[in-house]
């Protein structure tokens, strides 16, 4: 080899290597700085709001995604990252780390199926100042396969389950996609709500007779009626978390029955759930079939909310059409 094909080899390959070490040793040194800067404290991080920015809680995410590639974290969390098989990004407390344990733990569980099947590698913790800055409670991001959820309130009204049912949704679109139209079909039109766009979300206002809260038209509550995937998602949590919300139903108790039947036969919920819950909606009709004996003139009203039930062709659960 001559001499300047020696040292053309040298600059091709010396030169590129010796760059890229430059860079990262320059970006290593930066992440660490900014890490360790004390205006970005995990506290702190929560007050820096965008409003310009698309998600007003870059700076912060950004943050807590600096500590975990520093790998800055708890030895709490490493253990628990081993044993769930699960990327722990943020500063969860002891807490936050025990109800992560339990929302992961149905992996293992196949009668857990929209978590033991899904495709999640990370969570997200966020500092709980952040949650008063922002317009929801949790977020699920399926291609970057993580979700986000605010310290304290993970296991809140059901919000892990909500956002992790939302991969679950995802996948039996694409795998099981009978169990999307066979809840289309019990739900009906998603057209009973009034919609109220915010900076971070799409929010639900409140049903359009003007009521606001408590469950109706077979969803669990107003936010079910955004859509399917809202439906399905409130729906799965509530059954897991929140029961005795189908202690409050008035109308509509075959479509709760059969969303419940629905969500039992693909392995969602548990045999005690179901039974509890299912338990719940007959106590209810019996309640409501007592105040129409009790006031007859109720009787029409309540035998126009009924509908038929038909056998679906999956024999493992009783459907509405």
């Amino acid at each position: 080899m001559s001499l300047s094909s020696l040292t053309k080899t040298v600059r091709r390959y010396t030169i590129p290597l010796v760059l890229a070490n430059i860079v990262a040793f320059t970006g290593f040194t930066t992440l660490r700085n900014f890490a360790k800067h004390e205006h970005a404290h995990a506290k702190q991080c929560a007050g820096e709001i965008h409003e310009s920015d698309e998600d007003r809680l870059h700076t912060c995410v950004q943050y807590h995604r600096v500590r975990d590639m520093l790998d800055i974290d708890s030895p709490d969390d490493d253990v628990l990252e081993n044993r769930l098989k699960l990327k722990i990004i943020g500063d969860p407390s002891l807490q936050d780390l025990r109800e992560i344990e339990t929302l992961f733990s149905h992996r293992n569980n196949r009668n857990r199926a929209f978590i033991k099947n899904a495709s999640i590698n990370s969570i997200l913790v966020l500092p709980k100042e952040a949650y008063e800055k922002v317009d929801y409670a949790g977020k699920a991001y399926r291609d970057d396969r993580e979700i986000r959820l605010f310290s304290g309130r993970i296991m809140k009204q059901g919000t892990g389950y909500h956002e992790l049912a939302h991969f679950g949704i995802w996948q039996a679109k694409q795998q099981y996609s009978w169990f999307i139209d066979t809840w289309e079909k019990i739900s009906g039109r998603y057209d009973k709500v009034v919609l109220e766009p915010k900076r971070d979300v799409v929010a639900v206002k409140m049903y359009k007779d003007g009521s606001t809260t408590g469950p109706k038209h077979g969803y669990v509550e107003k936010y079910g009626g955004k859509s399917l995937d809202e439906d399905i998602a409130t729906f799965t949590a509530t059954c897991i978390m929140d029961r005795d919300v189908f202690d409050e139903i008035e109308s509509n108790f075959g479509v709760y029955q059969n969303k419940t039947d629905l969500l039992y036969s693909v392995g969602w919920i548990h045999k005690f759930e179901y039974d509890d819950v299912s338990r719940r909606i007959t106590k209810s009709e019996e309640n409501k079939r007592k105040i129409v004996y009790k006031y007859p003139e109720q009787k029409l009203m309540v035998c126009m909310n009924t509908i038929p039930y038909l056998v679906s062709e999956h024999n493992d659960f009783v459907t509405m059409f």
